[in-house]
């Protein structure tokens, strides 16, 4: 959400450059749910991260951002690495 595009050159493994434009999309509980895995790399205040663990199948936290969650939803289905 707070990066609005990226665009990506991969150079390295085609004979001829391949430009990727990625665009941000709004975070709603649909696309979550949509989600095969959801990665935290940042923890940001302004995201509730109970509303994203409730509405995720799978989250990587690598910021230890789901310290304070309820256990009982986080379990099984958030790993912190």
């Amino acid at each position: 959400p707070y990066i609005p595009v990226v665009n990506l050159e991969d150079a390295f493994h085609h004979s001829k450059p391949v430009h990727r434009l990625y665009r941000s999309r709004p975070l709603t509980e649909r696309l979550l749910s949509e989600m095969d895995c959801v990665v935290i790399a940042v923890h940001h205040s302004a995201f509730d991260i109970d509303w994203i663990v409730k509405h995720s199948a799978l989250i990587v936290d690598a910021q230890n951002a789901t310290r304070g969650v309820n256990l009982k939803a986080a379990r099984g289905k958030v790993f912190k690495i």
